[in-house]
């Protein structure tokens, strides 16, 4: 689709990918190796300690007492007859609100070590034809900044994705022909980063077939289909792929298309382009067109509705990670604009993606700049998403403890003692993650019941 549209950037960010070895004089440390099968378990046996814990019975975080709907079964407590779905009848809508357990209490030390032996960063950037007046300038500066941060002494490597939907390139590294897919400051110097990752830009823009402001799906997909993940480990020879921290960057400056408003006066596969949950696009010179991508690549046809529903959003990015990486450090982050800017009525600020970075803890670049002051946005990026990078790579997110997990019961995870539960979650029977930037202190402890403990509902 093309489009008056800004450019979109594409960043390495200096974050040190630092070899494993133990005589590593050059940084001075030990990588932790972590991998992707592996597991993040507390180094000591769990301590066990009995207090009063108050009752989930949904398991949504919220304990029956503040919880309007204890059971999550779409009937209010107060006419629910059996509000904590324990198959006795309540008499009221006061449901016994806690319980004395026996929890089980793990402590993780976290060193500030880097956790893997490499990683990648992936950029996935929209490439519509209206990046012709622009895009040769913006590869430079992404060539330069590459070198700059080689010449820093940054262990990098640097990997391009177009944001492709519905193509045979969908979630696929692209590079010149006879080119590498997998761009490292272990194989090139500075100078020959610059030139590799100029290269590979140029080179798929000038080829890229169809869609491609699929920024944030294609991310997705790369992470889930296995032909698309093959691909990726055998062209980077596993160096932007496989048993390696996972960063992605993305690069636009519109919604996503997940976004995408209504045009009932078309339609895609003979049903007219009404969506479900209506989007909040500002873009209406292209809605049809966005519309129908929306419902192609996006959405499902529902006939008792009549309309589209979007299957796509946060939370199957935030799976898609969560599934792919394990325990290895993983990041996505975006270079898009802020607020609605004045350049054009089509540029806009990337709902959508925001609330990907959002719900993975990731950081927003605004690229306004990047028409006016080069210099400046390509400095912006490094100041912000350097520092952001490093502790991705530092500070684990995911940590398996010894038991299965009571989901009926609250826990407690607690980072150098400041209590950040609301900002964690249970994505396994063992295993716990805890958001970005919240995860960042010297150690972290996990207060929790066993699902086998006689008190859990």
């Amino acid at each position: 689709m093309h489009r008056n549209y800004l450019v979109l950037i594409l960043i390495v960010l200096g974050v040190g990918f630092f070899a494993a070895c133990v005589d590593n004089s050059r940084f001075g440390f030990k990588s932790l190796s972590f991998t992707r099968d592996g597991t993040n378990t507390s180094p000591t046996d769990p301590t066990e300690i009995v207090i009063n814990v108050p009752i989930d019975t949904d398991g949504d975080g919220i304990p029956n007492s503040e919880d309007p709907d204890d059971d999550n079964d779409g009937i209010p407590d107060d006419t629910d007859p059996d509000d904590d779905n324990d198959g006795i009848p309540d008499n009221d809508d006061d449901n016994t609100p806690s319980v004395d357990v026996t929890m089980q209490q793990e402590t993780w030390p976290i060193s500030g070590t880097p956790l893997v032996e490499r990683a990648a960063i992936t950029i996935v950037t929209d490439m519509s034809g209206s990046m012709n007046d622009n895009f040769e300038s913006f590869s430079e500066g992404m060539g330069q900044l590459g070198k700059s941060l080689a010449e820093q002494g940054y262990e990098i490597c640097v990997g391009v994705m177009a944001g492709h939907g519905a193509s045979a390139y969908a979630g696929k590294l692209e590079a010149k022909q006879g080119g590498d897919y997998c761009v490292c400051t272990d194989e090139y110097t500075p100078a020959q980063m610059a030139t590799k990752i100029e290269e590979n830009l140029n080179s798929m823009f000038a080829r890229t077939p169809g869609s491609s402001e699929f920024q944030d799906y294609a991310t997705y997909y790369s992470l889930t289909n296995a032909d698309a993940m093959a691909h990726n480990q055998q062209v980077s020879g596993g160096k932007c792929a496989g048993d390696v921290g996972t960063f992605y960057i993305s690069a636009g400056d519109e919604a996503s298309h997940r976004e995408a408003l209504d045009c009932p006066s078309d339609n895609y596969a003979g049903h007219p382009l009404i969506f479900s949950r209506t989007g909040l696009s500002e873009d209406t010179e292209w809605a049809c067109q966005e519309a129908k991508a929306r419902a192609e690549i996006l959405s499902t046809w529902n006939e008792s509705s009549g309309k589209w529903d979007t299957w796509f959003d946060s939370d199957d990015m935030k799976s898609a990670f969560v599934n792919y990486a394990g325990i290895v450090p993983y990041a996505y982050h975006i270079i898009g604009h802020a607020t609605n800017p004045p350049f054009s009525t089509i540029e806009e600020t990337p709902l959508g993606h925001l609330d990907d970075i959002a719900a993975l803890g990731g950081t927003l670049v605004d690229i306004d700049k990047a028409k006016t002051d080069k210099a400046g946005f390509v400095q912006d990026i490094v100041d912000q998403l350097a520092p952001q990078l490093a502790a991705d790579l530092t500070y684990p997110k995911t940590f398996d403890v010894q038991h299965d997990v009571c989901t009926t019961l609250a826990y407690t995870i607690k980072v150098d003692g400041t209590n950040v539960t609301s900002h964690s979650s249970l994505i396994g029977p063992r295993r716990f993650q805890v958001d970005s930037p919240h995860n960042q202190g010297s150690s972290i402890e996990i207060t929790y019941a066993k699902a086998s403990d006689p008190a859990c509902p």
